[in-house]
């Protein structure tokens, strides 16, 4: 009864206050009570959602209750909650637009749970929430800025999201790429330090591989932007015979260096696949930007962990 009660005054109430109120006891009940909450107040969320978007503290709640709602426990049961609630969210993209217009709010609690709800529905029903950020590409803008937050979490949380949002689908590849995403990643990376760095510069260098991967028209963009000559820099090597590098004999190889590594390897081979159309002149740009001596020097190093060496090789074999 208290529930229908509340969600009642979602559905009617005309003082904003009065919802506030009325999402603040939802969000106190849905732990307890997630079913309920959701069978009875679920549009009245989403029209208070669409409704008072610019109130931080209302948002806050709501984007809090509606993720509980989404969150799947039993990812085999195809009638678990978190699915129902899902895809009665993302029936109307509208749904979907609304938290990426919720994205231009600077407070951290608004734009983490926005994110962690979009990671929700993404996790849950990726095709569908792939289409309907499609038919905003401006959102795909707002996500892609996540990168540039200064806040270490909703910067790693945005990239997480972007990692998802891009796999397999080639027009959403483009479109994150059109939003200068690969120059955002290197600084990121080069802030982390390189292949020295930590996740993050893991995560930027999947989301990377997801962009380039069999793409050629983000390979031209990525080549064109003077990004491949910034590939012997992530490994450390900057082309100065002068410069203050450590050999890589004599470097540390904790796990994390080692993720890093092979990846920056691996991104060398996507760009030099054989049979692509833009691996020729990859490989002349390449070479022209000094990579082959720092990944001989990889694969000829002793001190180096054997998949590192073994990656180092094959790369050569792809750059020549």
């Amino acid at each position: 009864e208290t529930i229908e009660k509340l969600a009642d005054c979602l559905e009617t109430a005309t003082l904003l206050e009065d919802r506030r109120a009325g999402v603040l006891s939802l969000k106190g009940l849905v732990r307890d009570w997630p079913e309920e909450v959701g069978n009875k107040s679920f549009p009245g969320l989403i029209k208070v959602l669409h409704t008072d978007y610019k109130d931080v503290d209302i948002t806050k709640s709501l984007l809090e209750t509606i993720t509980i709602l989404c969150t799947v426990q039993h990812q085999q049961d195809k009638d678990d909650k978190g699915f129902k609630f899902t895809d009665y969210f993302i029936e109307d993209s509208r749904n979907v637009t609304i938290l990426l217009d919720i994205l231009e709010e600077f407070d951290f609690y608004v734009r983490y749970n926005t994110i962690k709800l979009l990671s929700t529905l993404l996790a849950n029903r990726s095709k569908r929430i792939q289409e309907c950020i499609l038919t905003n590409p401006m959102g795909i803008s707002r996500l892609v800025d996540m990168l540039d937050d200064k806040r270490d979490i909703i910067r790693n949380e945005g990239l997480l999201l972007l990692i998802g949002l891009t796999r397999s689908n080639t027009e959403v590849q483009k479109i994150v790429t059109f939003q200068a995403t690969f120059e955002k990643l290197l600084a990121v990376i080069e802030e982390q330090e390189g292949i020295s760095g930590d996740i993050v510069v893991q995560d930027s260098l999947t989301l990377m591989h997801n962009l380039l991967r069999y793409n050629v028209s983000d390979q031209v963009y990525f080549r064109e932007t003077s990004c491949i000559q910034q590939i012997p820099g992530l490994l450390g090597y900057v082309g100065d015979s002068d410069a203050d590098h450590v050999p890589y004999s004599f470097e540390d190889w904790p796990p994390q260096k080692i993720a890093n590594t092979v990846l920056v390897l691996q991104l060398i081979r996507i760009l030099t696949e054989p049979d692509s159309s833009s691996t020729p002149i990859n490989q002349k740009v390449m070479v022209q930007s000094g990579i082959l001596l720092p990944i001989v020097q990889l694969g000829l190093c002793s001190n180096a962990p054997s998949i590192v060496r073994t990656e180092a090789l094959y790369s050569i074999a792809y750059v020549v």
